[in-house]
């Protein structure tokens, strides 16, 4: 089996470099915190969502009324007003960027239906459960239907 490495610079951290052999995961995994924090608080500004491609895709999700919704790397929650608009009964939200969350739970923060939760996917990211299956069980109700 063969691992494909990605290298790339990250913007604003002269000299820095990512990939995968300078860094430890834990370094990797701070600095792209770091990279995403620092722009959390304009990212909107620079997204431009293709509507018809993200309502092609939640329609193959078969997101719709009284869907329970797992946003991983959900950043600023710049998909969530989809799948609210689709009649979702709850969304929680992942992001390993504390920056992207604080915007997206200020721009969520009149909605009971929507969470947050700061995790790494990667690293038993909702620490303290057995496994991922428990934790969307456990977020999500014991009705869920995985494909």
């Amino acid at each position: 089996m063969s691992v494909e490495k990605h290298s790339y610079t990250v913007p604003n951290l002269p000299g820095v470099r990512l990939d995968g052999g300078n860094l430890s995961g834990a370094d990797d995994k701070r600095k792209t915190a770091e990279y995403f924090d620092a722009r959390a608080v304009d990212w909107d500004k620079h997204q431009h969502p293709q509507d018809a491609v993200i309502e092609r895709i939640l329609d193959d999700a078969e997101v719709g009324g009284g869907s329970r919704v797992l946003d991983l790397a959900c950043g600023t929650g710049i998909m969530i007003p989809y799948y609210l608009r689709r009649g979702a009964a709850s969304v929680v939200g992942a992001d390993l960027s504390a920056g992207m969350l604080d915007v997206a739970r200020r721009k969520f923060a009149g909605n009971n239906n929507v969470s947050f939760l700061q995790a790494d996917r990667a690293e038993g990211a909702m620490k303290g459960l057995q496994s991922a299956g428990g934790f969307l069980r456990r977020q999500l109700g014991s009705n869920l239907k995985l494909r």
